[in-house]
């Protein structure tokens, strides 16, 4: 039996469990929430795991097995980002925890994808991740958003309350502003951490560049 691992974190990310859950218990949930097409569709996903005696293990794993780039063994069931996109969305309606980790964030994994970002940062507080937890380098997710240039994570971000002056952990401490390489973010940002506030429409600016794909990318399966 193979054992997949991730952790869950309570209490604002202050208290960390290693979670175990058997590897084809996600493949099972992830193989048919693959082909629900409608939340209607649900109902069968919900039997099956109200039969299983760790069902939120289980739904906190698959949520992240879904979108680590080495989850080779679901690439045939996910040939499309919509598949990934629309199952990552069942997940959170069956009550997927977001506040779990995979050596990054959750969030982190995500960020390439402003729409699912939005998602997250508007679910209910039980669900919602937390914008500012720094990892063991002391980087958070607005400075994961800021090294690859992605505006609209960068905004949605910031709206749900990130901290641009957070600094990680090197002997000279770097913030979000540092890590960023586009003129208008690190415009952006700056002004944040000045307490100005720029008349910068992030949300909707089209970047002029394809921003850097990091390594870990919900994209991994497009």
């Amino acid at each position: 039996m193979t054992i997949f691992n991730f952790l869950r974190t309570y209490d604002n990310w202050s208290n960390d469990k290693e979670v175990e859950v058997n590897i084809n218990d996600l493949i099972l949930v992830l193989k048919k929430l693959s082909k629900v097409e409608d939340e209607t569709d649900l109902e069968e996903i919900r039997t099956i795991l109200e039969a299983m005696p760790d069902k939120q293990d289980v739904l906190d794993g698959s949520l992240i097995q879904l979108v680590i780039p080495h989850s080779k063994d679901l690439e045939k069931y996910f040939n499309n980002i919509d598949i990934v996109k629309r199952t990552f969305k069942w997940l959170l309606l069956l009550g997927a925890n977001t506040n779990i980790k995979y050596e990054m964030t959750l969030l982190c994994y995500c960020l390439s994808d402003s729409a699912i970002v939005r998602m997250m940062l508007q679910l209910p507080s039980s669900q919602k991740p937390n914008v500012d937890y720094q990892d063991e380098l002391g980087e958070t997710a607005l400075m994961e958003a800021a090294k690859a240039n992605y505006h609209q994570s960068i905004y949605h971000l910031i709206y749900a309350g990130a901290n641009p002056k957070l600094l990680n952990y090197k002997p000279i401490g770097q913030n979000a502003s540092d890590f960023a390489s586009a003129p208008n973010i690190i415009e952006y940002l700056v002004s944040l951490e000045y307490g100005k506030k720029l008349d910068i429409q992030l949300a909707v600016q089209e970047e002029k560049q394809p921003s850097k794909t990091p390594k870990h990318s919900l994209f991994s399966f497009s």
